[in-house]
């Protein structure tokens, strides 16, 4: 086991809850161990990191993504994370920061997590160990309730060229929507809408440490419907220099850039999926029919790959039932990434493709290396665009009507 000299990080938890720190790691890409203390447990509970993201976990008798969620319920407790060299684990939850924020959140608020509390658990006894619903019971979990809420860690303030306050129901992006602009919000919530035939829909909100904006290099042409971004009170924003992050953007590889590039593209897919309602059905039993399944959901493996002909849908099977997420083309990327959280292929998703699909491998490692050496701002842009296409994905598969059986 890697030598460990110092906590890096500590605090209590009713200040800065679990979600909160498990967000902080994942946007400091740190890999340790996350040890979370409670007066009410017989001994502590850990949450094992690799590169920011949670591989695995052990609270009293469960471990995996169940100890997890378990430790959502440690409300009164305190936490100290210590950082080391290499992962000493095997992974066992799959799952991306965002979406375990999430379903904690809801898991908690809906009584389906037991919090450890002087009520709860008497002086002298131990909790019970079935804390939380299994990883099988989770797929029946319970609906998202109103919009979901994006935050992030406020940070990289130093790029912050000035402040603004935009006024309830004016756009973050100004009066010139086509201009280069890109903003953190540092006080209030804004909602992100997709325009429909009638009234915009709302897709989710963000609130503080989330961004809003675009620069000219990175976002992708022809989305079906236009997403904006409107304040929903007053909202205290940072503006940044887009200009820089556009000439950061510039100076990343042909391959790096064309995979950001994807993954906008997916947050667009999968918004107009959210959109389609359903309407979308054909297009599975299309694919399905081909036979081809390129990745299976929940493999292991398989590398990532840009597409060089042909096209593949992604979709997360829920019970019986398909649900589509994104249509992707010759350019995008399809597999695993290590710096990309997006709750999809393959852990979460199966990709059904073309018979004429043809891929280029994409080196991982080399794409890893050049992401931790990008500009702080061009990661967190990343790490939001990211944050956006798991949050929506939830939203597109909760109100899916091909799930209502």
């Amino acid at each position: 086991m890697a030598l460990r000299e110092e906590v890096a990080l500590a605090g209590r938890l009713r200040f800065l809850s679990l979600g909160e720190v498990l967000q902080t790691l994942g946007t400091s890409g740190v890999t340790g161990d996350l040890r979370i203390m409670s007066r009410f447990a017989p001994e502590f509970g850990v949450i094992h990191f690799s590169k920011g993201n949670p591989i695995h976990a052990k609270a009293l008798a469960e471990s995996g993504i169940d100890a997890l969620y378990s430790l959502f319920g440690w409300t009164d407790g305190e936490f100290e994370f210590w950082e080391s060299a290499a992962a000493s684990v095997e992974r066992t939850i799959n799952q991306g920061v965002m979406e375990i924020v999430m379903d904690g959140a809801r898991l908690l608020d809906d009584g389906q997590i037991r919090v450890l509390s002087a009520e709860t658990v008497p002086e002298g006894s131990v909790p019970p160990a079935a804390a939380a619903e299994s990883a099988e019971k989770i797929k029946q979990r319970p609906k998202l309730k109103g919009i979901p809420i994006i935050r992030m860690p406020i940070r990289n303030q130093q790029f912050i060229r000035e402040e603004a306050v935009i006024e309830r129901g004016e756009p973050l992006a100004g009066k010139n929507p086509n201009a280069a602009f890109m903003c953190m919000i540092l006080e209030g919530f804004a909602n992100v809408t997709m325009k429909a035939a009638g009234d915009p829909v709302r897709i989710c909100r963000l609130g503080p440490g989330a961004l809003s904006g675009s620069i000219p290099g990175f976002n992708t042409k022809g989305s079906a419907q236009s997403i904006s971004t409107v304040a929903a009170g007053n909202v205290k924003v940072g503006l940044f220099d887009a200009a820089r992050l556009n000439a950061d953007f510039a100076k990343l590889s042909y391959q790096l850039r064309r995979i950001f590039l994807s993954l906008d593209h997916r947050w667009v897919e999968v918004s107009d999926r959210v959109m389609a309602a359903g309407s979308d059905t054909a297009e599975i039993g299309s694919f399905v029919a081909l036979g081809r399944t390129f990745l299976n959901q929940g493999d292991k493996g398989g590398g990532a790959h840009l597409i060089a002909e042909g096209s593949a849908l992604v979709v997360r099977k829920i019970g019986e039932s398909y649900v589509p997420l994104a249509r992707l083309l010759k350019g995008d990327f399809v597999g695993f990434l290590p710096f990309l959280s997006i709750g999809h292929e393959p852990n979460a998703a199966a990709v059904l493709v073309t018979p004429n699909f043809k891929t280029q491998p994409i080196d991982a490692d080399r794409m890893q290396a050049e992401y931790d050496l990008a500009s702080p701002i061009v990661k967190h842009f990343v790490e939001h665009i990211a944050n956006c296409v798991s949050v929506t994905t939830m939203v597109a598969c909760d109100t899916s009507p091909l799930l209502a059986a």
